[in-house]
């Protein structure tokens, strides 16, 4: 009698136990057998937490840093929640495996203020970070104005730790946060003025972003605060370069005005005039154009605001020229800058 293959499925309790295979001599049409398949884990119901299971906050031993409750309850704004955790001795600087306190979550999550209070009135670190931002940073990112000036009372930082400008100026200038960018360059305007080189460029990269998200208001004080007009960032474009690109003509004409290089090249090549044009911003063109034209104007010898220069007919007063001659004159291109446009 032919016997028929005999597969002994693996354990539902030890599914990575061997398989043990009895093969015999198989007949000439004898099927083949998969083995069953385990049944699937019985699933925990997910009870609601009530106010005893608040009181056992830390998680379990095998998983020191996993996330608390408390960081559960503040990530989704619920303060009678944290409050009662809080009442029965709850770690509020506890940090899971990322670094993030309960503080970093709730602005994370739903940045409930009375969360946020609540934490920092239980001695929450207002500087917390974790290796993605600090908790500034985070309420800055959202657009969260009110958030982050509660974190400023109560003492977050605006620098970090090693004397680098921490990217909540950097965020807020990109969101467009005009009143909260002062309010971060005023709190700590020593260590950002006067401070590391890395604190210097922080303003750059603020005026970047401001440049980027069309907020001239931000852009002319932030260049009133010493941030480099040229600063070069994503794929070699400076404010000039990067406001051309979106078509923001106010801050074009912002930058021209404190000195703005208007020959400056990105990294295939194009100046800010060719990138407003190829994607039809008129009014920046044709602010871009203006300046241009004056720069010209300028090499020509025909405004110079100096008597007696070049021979060229002088202003002796400086005065009845365009206003961006003034400009103009700041705006010296390299010599291979020369001929990169066509003057009509």
């Amino acid at each position: 009698m032919d016997a028929t293959p005999c597969v002994a499925a693996p354990s539902c309790a030890a599914p990575f136990d061997a398989i043990l295979l009895l093969v015999a001599t198989p007949g000439p049409e004898a099927p083949e057998r998969a083995p069953p398949a385990c049944p699937p884990p019985a699933q925990k119901s997910a009870a609601p937490w009530t106010a005893a299971d608040r009181a056992h906050d830390p998680p379990p031993a095998s998983e020191p840093a996993a996330p608390t409750r408390l960081m559960h309850c503040s990530f989704h704004g619920d303060a009678d929640g944290v409050r009662a955790l809080l009442a029965r001795g709850a770690d509020v600087d506890r940090t899971d495996a990322d670094g993030n306190t309960a503080l970093v979550w709730a602005c994370r999550g739903a940045r409930n203020a009375a969360v946020v209070t609540a934490l920092l009135d239980a001695g929450a670190d207002a500087s917390a970070a974790s290796w993605d931002g600090s908790a500034l940073l985070l309420a800055c990112e959202a657009g969260d104005e009110a958030l982050a000036r509660l974190l400023l009372k109560r003492g977050a930082r605006v620098m970090d730790e090693d004397g680098g400008a921490s990217a909540a100026l950097v965020a807020a200038s990109g969101a467009g946060l005009t009143a909260l960018v002062c309010e971060l360059v005023e709190t700590d305007g020593a260590s950002l003025l006067e401070g590391s080189l890395l604190a210097r460029y922080t303003l750059s990269t603020a005026l970047w972003e401001a440049s980027c998200g069309g907020h001239a208001a931000i852009v002319r004080y932030l260049l009133s605060k010493g941030a480099d007009v040229d600063a070069v960032g994503h794929d070699g474009h400076t404010p000039l370069l990067i406001a051309s690109v979106y078509g923001h003509a106010r801050v074009v004409r912002v930058l021209l005005e404190h000195g703005a290089n208007l020959f400056a090249q990105d990294r295939g090549g194009a100046t800010a005039l060719r990138l407003a044009k190829e994607r039809g911003h008129t009014t920046a063109a044709a602010t871009l154009e203006a300046a241009i034209a004056a720069w010209w104007s300028l090499e020509d010898g025909s405004c110079t605001g100096d008597s007696g220069s070049d021979g060229g007919d002088a202003d002796p007063d400086g005065e009845g020229c365009d206003e961006d001659c003034d400009s103009g004159r700041r705006l010296a291109p390299p010599p291979r800058a020369r001929g990169l446009f066509s003057v009509s």
